[in-house]
């Protein structure tokens, strides 16, 4: 009797439970389009990245497999590009449309499945670039060209991020080179310099973060590396009243190497035995960036003076004559063409020492300085201090202030 009773009651509330999930199905059956509306998953994240003429546009691809390609639509509706996403394996989907003009875009992507079920629209935004912004670009202006060393300008980051210049020539072999520097480089050396080759330059820049191109300027020719004789017109000698070192002379007064004669008896010349180092400091006139010098030798005392020495700039010298505020520029040793020792002397050691003059190069990259000083560091015969030359001349870049 209680088993008939139980079974009663589960009747009675299966009819009820039955009911009532009827009821809540007519309940919404309002809302529903017979059929369904599916709405297949979105472009995920999309960005534009500018170019030239062009753009980049990627996004994530949606977790949707029933998604096989994407509508990219833009002016305004009236273009369209169909990219395939059924042969994607990876995360992320990329396209490129070309042919832009230069202007800032609005773009929409929808996503369709196999079904042909379109998604809502998402919404991006970018900004293509053409001439008109690669008419604005200039090349990076240039301070400097001396001793193969380039002193560039302030770049301009006004029309984006200027990223680096490039240097362009044909070698003797007709074989193109071009030459890359960065932007953050305040000089670059410029290897290979030949002053027959044509050298011309352009910069670089990307106008924003984003940009999958790079703009260039035209490229110019590069100015001519300065390496004109230094005027010797405003030379001066500068004492130093009692200070420590100072070479000391007679009649052969240090004038005497900037008048440009290389005869015996016009010399300049300092007194004998005094104690190393011995030097002198002239005033240029003017600021000068320096690249090589030309030291002549007292004729008939040829390799009779100092076998190493040094050469000192300074834009600020001390009145006391110390080495404060002065920097080397250069230490050099004596040649002589014949390798022979000290006290011996061939006819070809004295064509090239008071003759063509004995040439010496400074390192590349030094700063521009007015005053330099001569430092006899040691002689041909140790711990002579004897100084005896007819002429020294300067090459390099006077530097305008």
């Amino acid at each position: 009797m209680k088993n008939i009773t139980y079974l009663i009651i589960i009747f009675i509330v299966g009819i009820l439970l039955s009911t009532g999930c009827s009821k809540m199905d007519d309940s919404y059956d309002q809302y529903v389009v017979p059929g369904g509306i599916v709405y297949p998953g979105i472009a995920v994240l999309p960005k534009v990245y500018s170019g030239h003429n062009r753009v980049k546009i990627s996004w994530i691809k949606s977790v949707d497999p029933s998604v096989i390609y994407a509508n990219l639509m833009y002016n305004n509706y009236n273009d369209t590009l169909k990219v395939d996403m059924s042969s994607t394996d990876t995360d992320t989907i990329s396209c490129i449309i070309d042919d832009l003009a230069e202007n800032t875009y609005t773009f929409f992507i929808r996503t369709y499945d196999d079904k042909g079920n379109v998604s809502v629209p998402v919404e991006c935004f970018g900004t293509v670039y053409g001439d008109n912004y690669k008419s604005t670009l200039k090349n990076r202006s240039i301070e400097s060209f001396a001793s193969e060393i380039i002193t560039w300008g302030d770049a301009d980051l006004t029309k984006g991020v200027n990223v680096g210049m490039e240097i362009k020539y044909t070698d003797a072999d007709s074989i193109e080179h071009i030459l890359s520097y960065n932007v953050a480089d305040g000089v670059s050396k410029l290897e290979n310099w030949d002053a027959s080759i044509k050298f011309e330059y352009r910069t670089l820049y990307i106008p924003d973060s984003t940009s999958i191109d790079t703009f260039y300027t035209d490229y110019e020719p590069l100015p001519p590396m300065i390496d004109q004789e230094i005027s010797k017109k405003n030379w001066v000698y500068v004492p130093f009243d009692g200070a420590q070192g100072q070479a000391v002379f007679g009649s052969n007064k240090p004038s005497h190497l900037w008048n440009n004669n290389v005869s015996f008896g016009d010399v300049f010349a300092c007194d004998d035995g005094l104690q190393l180092p011995v030097w002198f400091t002239v005033d240029f006139g003017e600021k000068v960036i320096l690249s090589r010098f030309k030291l002549w030798h007292r004729p008939n005392r040829e390799y009779n003076s100092m076998k190493y020495f040094e050469i000192w700039g300074s834009n600020d010298p001390p009145l006391d004559g110390s080495f404060d505020n002065w920097i080397l520029l250069g230490s050099f040793e004596s040649f002589k063409p014949s390798g022979l020792p000290a006290g011996s002397v061939s006819s070809e050691d004295r064509a090239y020492a008071s003759g063509t003059g004995a040439d010496f190069k400074f390192k590349s990259g030094l700063p521009a300085v007015r005053y330099w000083r001569l430092v006899d560091v040691d002689g041909w015969t140790t711990g002579s201090s004897v100084m005896q030359y007819s002429e020294i001349s300067f090459w390099g870049q006077p530097v305008t202030e």
